[in-house]
């Protein structure tokens, strides 16, 4: 450590190396052990080193981490680097930074996957039961599977019916009618869902997928992601379509975003 760097000394060796180590840097670490104070110093140390605010983007999956690091990064620079222009920070969920590059998007509300989910079996009368069990039980079940779907960029006319009810065939807990019609339903549920969504706008994975399809996009010399474990693979995709270097902490204990493709 450099006499310059004297602002890192209450920081322990192994998170000043981190910081130091010139390049892509992947930190994993137990909860309680300052992974956002660590990128927070990180980004000072790179405005430190003549690195422009510009080009630096920081990336959170959700608005708590997003100000949280936020925060950091301000009362560390207010202590370290008097007078710097804080409007240049650059700090975003991920959706908000693809939806900064798509234009006049307009997004649907959570609830028309819910409600195209109940019409369409009410409706097509897929199912027998009763109302109560239709919304407590069965929709918030294919909301979950169609959104986890879409978070690895999965829609209804990518998925391979054949292969899907040979390999639903190999559980054995249900009869192969039984089987190929929950498949051939779901299937027309999301491709019900799309097309209802698709009259109105677009959802949160669209936002993303979407973003993924532009050309020309900035590129910064370093990305910073929080929250890692929360990331599903479109975000990755973005964080490395954008980035020259990334700076990623993460925790796999603290990953509770499974269920719509996280890890």
């Amino acid at each position: 450590m450099t006499a310059n760097n004297n602002y890192l000394n209450k920081l322990n060796e192994e998170k000043r190396k981190a910081i130091e180590t010139d390049g892509s840097v992947l930190i994993t670490a137990n909860p309680g052990t300052g992974k956002t104070l660590l990128l927070a110093y990180k980004y000072l140390y790179l405005i430190k080193k003549g690195i422009k605010p510009e080009d630096i983007l920081c990336l959170t999956f959700t608005e708590k981490a997003k100000r949280e690091l936020e925060e950091r990064i301000i009362k560390l620079l207010a202590e370290h680097e008097k007078g710097f222009d804080l409007t240049k920070i650059n700090v975003y969920t991920f959706h908000a930074y693809a939806k900064d590059h798509l234009e006049d998007v307009e997004i649907v509300s959570s609830n028309l996957l819910r409600y195209s989910i109940y019409k369409f079996l009410k409706d097509k009368e897929v199912l027998t039961y009763g109302d109560k069990y239709l919304i407590e039980t069965i929709v918030p079940k294919m909301e979950s599977l169609i959104r986890y779907l879409k978070s690895f960029g999965i829609l209804y006319n990518n998925i391979d019916l054949k292969k899907v009810k040979s390999l639903l065939n190999e559980e054995g807990n249900l009869t192969k009618e039984e089987i190929d019609k929950f498949a051939d339903d779901f299937v027309q549920i999301y491709e019900y869902y799309e097309k209802i969504k698709d009259e109105n706008g677009i959802d949160y994975n669209d936002m993303l997928n979407d973003f993924l399809k532009l050309k020309n996009i900035k590129k910064f010399k370093y990305v910073m992601i929080d929250e890692l474990q929360d990331v599903n693979k479109i975000e990755a995709e973005i964080a490395l379509k954008v980035a020259e270097n990334f700076i990623a902490v993460g925790d796999k204990k603290q990953a509770i975003f499974g269920f719509q493709g996280g890890s």
